[in-house]
């Protein structure tokens, strides 16, 4: 699983104070399955009813416009033409693409180094591993040393980065999924399922 997004201030009226919150603006995910193939698949949300704009502080508008053109290269708001899903369902798809991907020999959620992918599952306790933690490459590391061999497809509603890789969540699921496919042996399977409690 794959999650993208805007981390920003927003100001807390019943506290009286702003918090920093990050809000997913895409997540990607592909079941894991070494003897079926399966496509990736993403959605976006609908931050509108989490986020208003107007008001926002001058600074806060700022980053996120900066986040948006230079990091997620998504627009914050979805465009006409985009599906997407209420931010209130966010948790709910979570745990219905927890289920649609888990296997009786596989029940982790598998993600590359993000925070905000392990603080989303343990919130739901998803069980969950850190590719990082068996040595998967960067993303960009997989493309440019062309360990990748499914075609990456992206979104359709991303821009282009000015410099460097695109990041699309559906592109890089495929990638971490490709890498699981080449080296998924070397790891016991006992790595990829929690005990059942």
């Amino acid at each position: 699983m794959d999650i993208d997004g805007f981390t920003c201030r927003l100001y807390d009226s019943q506290g009286h104070r702003y918090t920093t919150q990050f809000l997913v603006r895409e997540l990607g995910y592909v079941k894991f399955d070494p003897k079926n193939e399966y496509v990736a698949e993403s959605y976006r949300f609908n931050l509108r009813g989490r986020l208003n704009m107007s008001s926002c502080p001058p600074e806060v508008k700022k980053t996120l416009n900066y986040q948006s053109k230079n990091v997620v290269c998504l627009s914050i708001f979805p465009g006409n033409d985009e599906s997407v899903v209420d931010y209130k369902d966010l948790e709910d798809l979570v745990q219905r693409i927890y289920q649609f991907c888990c296997r009786s020999d596989a029940n982790v959620v598998a993600y590359k180094g993000g925070e905000h992918e392990k603080v989303l599952l343990d919130s739901l306790k998803i069980p969950c591993l850190d590719l990082q933690g068996f040595a998967c490459p960067k993303y960009e590391d997989l493309i440019n040393f062309n360990q990748v061999y499914s075609s990456l497809q992206e979104c359709g509603y991303h821009t282009r980065p000015k410099k460097g890789v695109l990041h699309c969540p559906k592109m890089e699921v495929t990638a971490y999924k490709d890498w699981l496919m080449l080296n998924h042996k070397s790891y016991s399977t006992a790595a990829f399922a929690e005990p059942e409690v």
